[in-house]
């Protein structure tokens, strides 16, 4: 990358997530690399990041909530009116906009907001983060769409349950 857009401190600034892939390291998922189109630079110059570099988590979230989102609308349970689908779906539709508005206050700096509950989906138990709530999840592999609502509760916070 061109040093002229780098911060002074050599952190650039994320513009946006254009994609993400599987890291694969001896036959085995190993992590994921994002594609970072960088702010200042033509998206040609975009380049594939691990996880671990970028800083700011509210753009991952951000990604993976519209990602999550657009594959849960796509399933025939989001047309049911409060399915868990349809209720997940609206939740993550509410998380990217409150995480679009983070991202634009905080201009792509590299503090990251605080960690907020987290809410189980199924059942509405709350937890005070993530891996509790991923834990807990295991009760419900029965229930249809489970990968893609256990994916979007590790992002959803309470409030975003909200209307």
């Amino acid at each position: 990358m061109r040093e002229d857009h780098a911060e002074e401190d050599g952190i650039y600034q994320i513009e946006q997530i254009l994609d993400e892939r599987k890291v694969i390291t001896n036959g085995s998922v190993s992590g994921r690399e994002y594609l970072i189109k960088w702010r200042g630079f033509k998206v040609g110059e975009s380049t594939w990041e691990p996880e671990r570099n970028i800083l700011n988590k509210s753009f991952v979230n951000f990604y993976k909530c519209e990602k999550l989102e657009a594959e849960l609308r796509a399933t025939p349970e989001a047309k049911i009116p409060n399915s868990v689908t349809s209720v997940v779906a609206e939740a993550l539709r509410r998380g990217t906009d409150e995480l679009e508005k983070e991202l634009i206050q905080m201009k792509a700096q590299e503090e990251t907001p605080g960690s907020k509950q987290r809410v189980c989906p199924f059942c509405e138990a709350e937890f005070r983060d993530g891996f509790a709530l991923v834990g807990h999840m295991k009760i419900h592999t029965s229930e249809r769409n489970y990968e893609a609502i256990r994916e979007a509760a590790r992002l959803i916070h309470v409030d975003w349950y909200k209307s």
